[in-house]
């Protein structure tokens, strides 16, 4: 990866957000009580976060938000196998 994004984490979120991929300054922010249910959902988090930043480095053209969410689902799919 030629330019890696910069991860923090914070307790809270302004919209009770799991995490965030801030294009402009190459950022992702994990949101800390959002999994203290879940704990263990924090590499997931940490990993869809990834693939905004990715698909945000391959893509030319912008696509949408929900565009780009079908798109990380099937990613995480594929990579678990469940489609072919």
């Amino acid at each position: 990866m030629e330019n890696p994004a910069h991860m923090d984490f914070e307790m809270i979120s302004d919209d009770n957000d799991y995490g965030e991929y801030f294009q402009n300054t190459n950022r992702i922010l994990i949101f800390l009580k959002a999994h203290a249910e879940n704990i263990e959902n924090i590499p997931d988090t940490i990993h869809h976060e990834l693939l905004h930043k990715c698909i945000t480095d391959i893509l030319d053209d912008d696509i949408d938000l929900n565009q780009e969410h079908k798109l990380i689902r099937h990613v995480i799919w594929a990579e678990k196998d469940l489609i072919l």
